[in-house]
């Protein structure tokens, strides 16, 4: 995560935070854990968190915090060891780099929830990096998510963005079935056009 501050420009005001150290709430944890759970016949569990830090807030098997060796952005996801990966990547400017990274991890086959801002789609790197054939489900998650500091209170600045969660590699039914309590779920289906004429 980054110490710069992110700037957030909407028209006549603007908003500035100063961490990229967003927490996420239990209740978005707790359905990851239960999707991952169920899907592979165990325990609720979260298998990888990639971008934490190292107090390890939403106790994952494995955390990859800001360190030489565990740098989430450089080290692979895919391992057996860890099934199951939940990302809630830093909102700053790295945040193209992390999805970057999900688009390389979803086609090497790894299993990706990731916690993301609902108003990127018209990106490029949006539409190229998210919006992929690995993509199977999406959750457009209801209100305002109240993100949570590193002390575990609410935090401080506002959310201002609503979010979503994007599923990768996995069951889109029991993504539906695990978190319906959060928001509508849908499939993604990309419609292309078709073939020219002959």
């Amino acid at each position: 995560m980054t110490s710069e501050p992110i700037h957030f420009d909407h028209g006549p005001r603007e908003k500035i935070c100063r961490s990229t150290e967003w927490f996420t709430p239990q209740s978005i944890l707790n359905c990851v854990r239960a999707y991952f759970g169920h899907f592979y016949g165990r325990k609720p569990f979260i298998g990888l968190d990639p971008a934490t830090t190292p107090d390890n807030p939403c106790d994952a098997m494995e955390c990859f915090c800001e360190s030489p060796k565990k740098d989430g952005l450089l080290r692979p996801w895919l391992d057996e060891d860890f099934l199951g990966v939940f990302v809630n990547p830093p909102y700053g400017k790295i945040l193209q780099d992390w999805t970057a990274k999900i688009l390389a991890e979803a086609w090497e086959g790894t299993h990706i929830v990731a916690l993301l801002p609902g108003q990127r789609f018209e990106t490029n790197y949006w539409q190229t990096n998210i919006f992929n054939d690995r993509l199977n489900a999406i959750c457009l998650i209801r209100g305002r998510i109240s993100f949570l500091d590193a002390a575990g209170s609410r935090h401080a600045a506002s959310n201002l963005y609503g979010s979503m969660l994007y599923l990768f590699n996995g069951d889109r039914y029991l993504f539906a079935e695990c978190f319906d309590e959060l928001g509508v779920c849908f499939d993604p289906v990309r419609l292309r056009p078709p073939p020219p004429r002959l």
